[in-house]
């Protein structure tokens, strides 16, 4: 039984061993592939980025002018509404009539005026969103093209290992599945063991034999009878 049990630990061990060499071999190939992964994450990451910004600068141009165009809309009804105020006024026929179009025609200059100043800011900040929807481009452009180069170099590293890798990976499998068996039979080495020290004891010991003798009846008797 001792040998038996010392086998077991010796085919762990050479088990073990050869698990630890396989592993060392597999890293040795992820290493090949240095900082590629992390890097094309990278990339990846930036142009998802750029892509996201020149969209949102895009649509707050196109905003911008929908806003434009309302606000040249709003100009040209103000001002025709000017014109008909002030055809008005030459009619009224008392103060008050003529103070209330007076209102009115402040209130469509003013609109007038709120309008042309957000015309102003949506044509001044219109060639600073092309700067920056161009500049996003060139970027963009510029980190697919470096994209492509390290994702090239990656497949050209992993055409070159993926061969041996597989060999590895399916011999780590045969190893793993030898130490799990060895691992087992170890366990019911060590079971059998204890059975057998157990027997021994009762031999040696006639009154201890007895003793769990009555107690097996014990647990019979109490058992209940179909």
């Amino acid at each position: 039984m001792a040998k038996h049990v010392e086998s077991n630990i010796s085919d762990q061990l050479r088990s073990l061993i050869r698990l630890q060499h396989i592993d060392s071999k597999l890293d040795r190939l992820k290493k090949l592939r240095g900082d590629l992964p992390d890097e094309i994450s990278d990339l990846e990451d930036e142009i998802a980025g750029l892509k996201t910004r020149i969209e949102n600068v895009q649509k707050e141009q196109s905003d911008s002018e929908v806003m434009k165009a309302q606000s040249e809309r709003d100009v040209k009804e103000s001002e025709a509404l000017i014109k008909k105020y002030e055809e008005q006024q030459l009619q009224v026929r008392n103060n008050r009539e003529y103070d209330a179009l007076t209102k009115e025609i402040e209130a469509q200059r003013q609109r007038i005026i709120d309008s042309q100043m957000r015309i102003e800011t949506i044509d001044a900040t219109k060639d600073e969103r092309l700067a920056a929807v161009e500049e996003a481009k060139v970027g963009l452009g510029e980190r697919e093209e470096l994209l492509a180069s390290k994702q090239k170099e990656l497949d050209e590293v992993l055409e070159d290992t993926k061969h041996e890798q597989a060999d590895l990976e399916g011999v780590r499998d045969k190893a793993a599945g030898l130490l799990r068996r060895a691992d087992t039979a170890s366990e019911a080495a060590e079971d059998a063991g204890t059975s057998a020290k157990r027997a021994a004891a009762l031999r040696k010991s006639p009154a201890l034999c007895a003793i769990t003798f009555a107690s097996s009846v014990r647990a019979a008797g109490s058992s209940p009878r179909s």
